[in-house]
């Protein structure tokens, strides 16, 4: 950084550019946004040259939203190399208000701790985080993450700080949240009732699914080689491609969902299209040298400036296509949570798996210990990453590939990583998730069923969605704790031949939050004819365990297969010894209560005649000072009606002696009135 005086008083110059620099050098690699950026000759931020701006949307001189929304990114692995513990990344959408040009879906990657990812995840579990929804406060960031003399350095220099702010890079570097900061208090709350709401806000899973596919050349015009016609194809099936991720996913949802290519005549100008549902776009970096992140922002903005408009517009979901990676690599491609963004690197975007697997995410069918299973079964491949057989990842799907921890290999020629290969569903617990089938579930409660209960349950497959109507196509067992069992039928057949494993076998999983909400899902077992598998300890109730038997596999005669599975509660009998210590601590318990009652009842009862006697003594008292007070008022009256009946007799006597006075001076002045008179007449 260059130290200029600028604005700032000379004796103040040296002490700012000290203070700048520490505040340079400690976020260097984690910046807040608003706070202060990198120069705008950082190759990071050359992605932004070129494009369209709008001026009335330059970034501001402060942060105008304060917040960004926090989003989930799930990271596919293509097995080149571990991304263990980076599969699931969380980033923030920055309000369009605090971006150069205004444009919608740039973001930035949250730079966590352990402790803070383990707390959000737990927050998204419980439903008080939705991805796309829940806000961060970046304000809050922004004030633990400088120092009071550094934040008052920078407050002075009134001018630098605004050129600064004027070109900001979006994505300088990550947003880190200092430790001091209790990640939960950070955030806006989520609606919790809204979480499921959102999970299918991008048209639900269910209707017509507008798309937008979006082939990308880079500065140096590194891009895909297929044509965009070709592109349109492998995705649409615009010129005959067998199987993709339409002619999938029409049929997986029998016929109830449609992914068509571009707007569905929203009125986008159609010669902007360079294939059915296929633009191209070029972007100002390099893919050889900028991140993930930066190379998506560089993609959304272009794709707004080309189509007039931000974005989603009319699109249920955008896929980015890039020649390939070169910066932190190891992922075949990714999806967000909740929203509409899914990006392809190489030849990815070309396996059905592959898109129906990040299509899923866009779903919401996520999981939370995120493993990747989609090549290894068909009916097993899903939205949300999966373990393997009771906990082992992969296992028993391909003997001569290893799986240490969360490490894969992927050998070349794998069928799901080829085209026109991948006819495959979601799993049980994602088929009872995803609402195609909600006409042919049923569940069972063992934990409610008395010892030695059993039924039969026939099932088809989903490929017998239609040909069989019996039927239900998925079972759960309700456990009443936080995980359940789920049952489907693997039938291989038709929009389920792409089997590699467990053909025609009875598949159990377990998912968390009842099947009704991403969660976590592990395949359990899988069953040929006459095979068991026994749930110990069922719903966490020690002693109740639930076997689950495929009883045997019919065919009717329409071209489906049946499966019938038995399932049977049992609980193990009790040592007659344990069962008599048992009724005997039961015994002493239930006595111990009964005392307690009584001592608790007597406690009570003494309490009430205490309070009694007590409420008593207050009313008495209060009576006998009534009657005192009533018996002074009483007393007083007749004093004063005495005092006032003696003033009143008092006056009268008064009156009566002026009366009789002025009587009497009347009867004197007449008297000498007579007596002159006659003296004068004499």
């Amino acid at each position: 950084m260059t130290c200029v005086a600028g604005t700032v008083g000379l004796s103040r110059s040296r002490i700012l550019c000290v203070a700048l620099s520490s505040f340079y050098a400690a976020t260097t690699n984690a910046v807040v946004l608003g706070a202060a950026t990198e120069s705008l000759s950082s190759p990071s931020d050359s992605y932004l040259r070129g494009l369209k701006r709008d001026r009335s949307h330059n970034v501001p001189k402060s942060l105008k939203a304060h917040t960004c929304t926090i989003e989930v990114v799930m990271l596919a692995p293509d097995g080149s190399t571990s991304i263990e513990g980076k599969d699931e990344v969380y980033q923030c959408t920055i309000n369009p208000g605090d971006v150069p040009g205004g444009y919608t879906g740039l973001t930035r990657k949250l730079d966590l701790r352990r402790t803070q990812k383990r707390a959000l995840k737990k927050m998204w579990k419980e439903g008080r985080l939705v991805p796309g929804q829940t806000q961060l406060k970046l304000a809050n960031i922004e004030e633990a993450t400088m120092s009071e003399e550094v934040a008052e350095a920078v407050d002075e220099m009134t001018v630098a700080k605004e050129d600064m702010l004027e070109g900001v890079p979006i994505d300088v570097s990550d947003i880190q949240i200092p430790t001091v900061l209790d990640v939960e208090e950070l955030l806006v709350d989520g609606d919790v009732n809204h979480a499921r709401e959102l999970q299918t806000s991008f048209g639900s899973h269910v209707g017509i699914k507008p798309t937008l596919v979006v082939k990308v050349f880079d500065v140096n015009n590194k891009a895909r080689s297929e044509s965009p016609m070709e592109i349109s194809d492998d995705i649409f099936g615009t010129n005959g491609d067998p199987v993709n991720l339409r002619s999938q996913m029409s049929a997986c949802s029998m016929g109830r969902v449609d992914f068509v290519p571009g707007d569905n005549n929203y009125g986008i100008d159609q010669s902007l299209y360079d294939a059915p549902g296929v633009i191209t776009v070029k972007i100002e970096i390099s893919l050889e040298n900028n991140t993930r992140t930066g190379i998506e922002n560089a993609i959304t903005a272009k794709v707004q400036d080309k189509l007039q408009m931000t974005l989603p517009g009319p699109y249920k979901h955008v896929m980015y296509i890039v020649e390939k990676c070169y910066v932190n690599c190891g992922y075949a491609a990714y999806a967000y949570v909740n929203k509409y963004i899914s990006v392809y690197q190489g030849e990815n975007y070309k396996y059905v798996g592959v898109l129906m697997h990040e299509i899923g995410h866009n779903f919401g069918l996520v999981s939370y210990i995120v493993l990747l299973l989609l090549r290894y079964t068909s009916s097993f491949m899903m939205g949300a990453h999966s373990g393997g057989k009771d906990g082992v990842h992969g296992a028993n799907f391909a003997s001569d590939i290893s799986f240490p921890r969360r490490v894969f290999h992927f050998p070349q020629g794998d069928p799901y990583y080829q085209d026109d290969t991948g006819k495959m569903c979601y799993n049980p617990a994602k088929n009872w998730q995803i609402g195609w089938y909600n006409d042919r579930k049923m569940m069972l409660t063992p934990h409610s069923e008395t010892s030695g209960w059993e039924t039969i349950v026939t099932i088809v497959g989903i490929a017998d969605y239609q040909k069989n109507t019996r039927f239900p196509v998925v079972l759960k067992l309700e456990t009443g704790a936080a995980n359940d069992y789920f049952i489907g039928f693997n039938r291989a057949a038709e929009i389920n031949s792409d089997n590699k494993e467990a053909d025609d076998q009875l598949t159990i999983v377990l998912s968390g939050s009842h099947g009704e909400s991403y969660s976590q899902s592990w395949l359990k077992a899988t069953l040929q004819v006459s095979e068991q598998y026994m749930i110990k300890n069922f719903g966490g109730v020690n002693g109740m365990d639930v076997v689950i038997i495929l009883d045997s596999i019919d065919e009717p005669g329409d071209g489906s297969w049946q499966a019938n599975v038995k399932v049977i509660k049992s609980e193990p009998t009790v040592n007659p010894t344990l069962k008599a210590d048992k009724l005997k601590a039961d015994k002493l318990k239930a006595d111990k209560l009964k005392a307690d009652k009584l001592k608790a009842d007597k406690l009570k009862a003494d309490k009430l005649k205490a309070d009694k006697l007590k409420a008593d003594k207050l009313k008495a008292d209060k009576l006998k000072a009534d009657k005192l007070k009533a018996d002074k008022l009483k007393a007083d009256k007749l004093k004063a009606d005495k005092l006032n009946a003696d003033k009143l007799k008092a006056d009268k006597v008064k009156a009566d002696r002026a009366l009789y006075n002025s009587k009497f001076l009347c009867r004197s002045s007449d008297t000498i009135v007579r007596r002159s008179y006659s003296m004068v007449k004499k």
